[in-house]
């Protein structure tokens, strides 16, 4: 079972859903008597090859809000420095945006039914602090496109709700349009935690802003854009060391008046 497994040319995401399916027809082959013991309980399976986040640059993202039309363009600031999912964008009403205070509650998605529903989990009811960049953003947006409380806040022309498949056709236009076809819109959520966890933010602040279930699932993630240890040290023991500019100053003259 492991050598055909091996030698599989399928993805190691598929070879686990051939493993489940031929497990349990091995097992139902078992209780019936035919085999002794089913020979797929103990096989392993390839290891997938984890997965290494990239954030978009921000050029692109900027090409590609340009690329959308105007009155959904607020999608990649929600994004790129929101860290919102689609459904989470495109479910995201008025009365959960505090501009004033620069806070955004996620506690709804949109549905593939055009419905609010739960978010993805449960761990993705959060609060996410919006930087001044993003919430100018949603303030120009909704002085362009007014929504009263409890109303989508990114609507069509005609009034509609920016579900999955519209929103996957004017996504691909965009990105297309971009030259960069094929990008998904996840990707700007990778350059929402990339810029913040390369700059020494913590993980667990960052696990909460995306909505992760743990700060172990943010590190397996993104434990790349990180600094290394070594940076992060030096330039710590650089501020705490190294005198400023004014001490250094005030300790190398020589004294005056004598």
């Amino acid at each position: 079972m492991e050598a055909l497994y091996a030698a599989s040319p399928l993805a190691p995401a598929t070879v686990a859903l051939v493993h489940q399916h031929l497990g349990q027809l091995l097992a139902a082959a078992v209780e019936d008597g035919l085999l002794a013991r089913n020979p797929a309980a103990r096989a392993r399976l390839p290891r997938a090859a984890a997965a290494r986040a990239q954030p978009v640059p921000l050029d692109v993202a900027e090409a590609i809000r340009l690329a959308l039309p105007a009155w959904c363009r607020v999608v990649v600031p929600l994004a790129v420095g929101s860290g919102l999912r689609q459904g989470e964008a495109s479910g995201l009403t008025a009365d959960r945006v505090d501009v004033l205070r620069r806070t955004l509650r996620v506690d709804r998605q949109l549905d593939r039914s055009r419905k609010l529903a739960e978010p993805k989990t449960a761990s993705s009811h959060r609060t996410v602090p919006l930087a001044t960049v993003v919430a100018n953003a949603l303030a120009e947006h909704l002085a362009e496109h007014p929504a009263k409380p409890g109303q989508l806040v990114i609507r069509s022309p005609a009034g509609d709700p920016l579900d999955l498949n519209r929103f996957g056709y004017h996504w691909r236009l965009a990105t297309e349009e971009a030259g960069m076809g094929g990008l998904r819109y996840h990707d700007l959520r990778h350059t929402f935690a990339s810029l913040l966890l390369s700059r020494g933010v913590s993980v667990k602040a960052v696990a909460e802003w995306l909505g992760h279930a743990s700060p172990v699932v943010t590190l397996n993630t993104y434990a790349h854009v990180m600094p290394t240890d070594e940076d992060l040290g030096r330039r710590v023991l650089d501020q705490v060391l190294v005198p400023d500019a004014e001490d250094q100053l005030r300790t190398t003259s020589p004294p005056t008046g004598l």
